[in-house]
């Protein structure tokens, strides 16, 4: 199945942290993850180990933390010294400050590993703009940094603040909501994405176009499925094929690859073939293929690089397409 699917897709990106030490600042150079006879670790810029292969999973560092696995879930600092034990049966990445956490509920730690929302929720998801969703029960509402119901549960699905609203649904149906948990775009579109650059995606009458905060359309609904804007231009999808619009709603890179990804750092991973059996490369802003299709799979750019996959191996490249950590497992 092409479709893309707008709402599941997420990406991390890495950041240089600093740690503080002995009235000392030291610069740390940003750690990828990367696998190694069955292990995992961090490398540099450089495709250089800096945290020795030795967890069973370890995910991007966000906030100062990184989410690895010792037969259970805990984080590390930048220097690979295991901060909060790894002890969860269930965790997530860090997001403003806080971590969702899981033995049978979920709750949030923050970055000292101190339980300060506790786990109480069927469901729940990262913080932004200092408010995270949570399943009660049976709907969805948001808490703030400190646990409290701000928002009442009183939604079907709810999607994450951005740009001060946030996508919410009843009875299949979405809108949008501003913090105070007010209605402000009336719950009348069959899906409705997070804002990006002043316009959001909406669908209606099984269409996407993209909407401003007073809920009126600038780009009129005429695609199969839409993603919201990144670096100026949004990904959407006509007839299975990608391509990507500009905010005037041009296309401004022709749909014709059978699947690809938002832009980041200026380039886009691209897929000829179909997913499984074609190959995946990167083009720029003006469409031009700059590293051509080749991967198994393929990540957005974060801070230079961009993770691939030759087989079932994983690697580096950079934006020239060298390899930076040759495939490896």
């Amino acid at each position: 199945m092409k479709k893309l699917k707008l709402w599941a897709i997420s990406f991390a990106f890495l950041a240089v942290f600093s740690i503080i030490g002995n009235g000392q600042t030291k610069e740390v150079s940003v750690r990828f993850p990367v696998q190694q006879d069955g292990k995992y670790g961090y490398i540099d810029q450089t495709g250089k180990i800096v945290i020795s292969p030795q967890f069973d999973f370890a995910a991007e560092f966000k906030d100062g933390r990184a989410l690895i696995k010792a037969y259970s879930f805990g984080y590390i600092d930048q220097t690979g010294a295991k901060v909060i034990p790894a002890s969860f049966n269930r965790a997530e990445t860090f997001s403003e400050g806080r971590a969702r956490i899981k033995y049978g509920l979920w709750g949030y730690i923050d970055q000292t590993g101190t339980e300060v929302i506790k786990q109480e929720f069927i469901n729940a998801q990262d913080f932004s703009e200092g408010m995270a969703g949570v399943n009660t029960g049976h709907k969805w509402g948001f808490i703030d940094r400190n646990g409290n119901l701000v928002i009442p549960a009183e939604y079907d699905e709810v999607d994450r603040f951005s740009q001060g609203l946030a996508p919410v649904s009843v009875n299949y149906q979405w809108g949008y909501i501003d913090q105070s948990g007010k209605r402000v775009i009336e719950i009348k579109f069959e899906r409705a994405g997070i804002f990006s650059q002043g316009l959001a995606p909406a669908k209606i009458s099984g269409k996407f176009g993209y909407i401003d905060k007073s809920g009126k359309f600038i780009i009129s609904p005429q695609f199969d499925n839409a993603q919201p804007f990144s670096e100026k231009l949004a990904l959407v999808t006509i007839n299975d094929k990608y391509g990507f619009i500009n905010q005037t709603g041009k296309m401004v890179i022709k749909a014709e690859y059978d699947w690809a990804m938002d832009f980041s750092e200026g380039l886009a991973a691209i897929n000829l073939g179909g997913i499984g059996s074609g190959k995946w490369g990167f083009v720029d802003q003006k469409g031009m293929v700059i590293v051509k299709p080749q991967f198994d799979w393929a990540w957005p750019f974060s801070n230079g690089l961009a993770k691939v996959k030759v087989g079932v191996k994983e690697g580096y490249i950079d934006k020239k397409g060298k390899m930076v950590w040759e495939p490896s497992k």
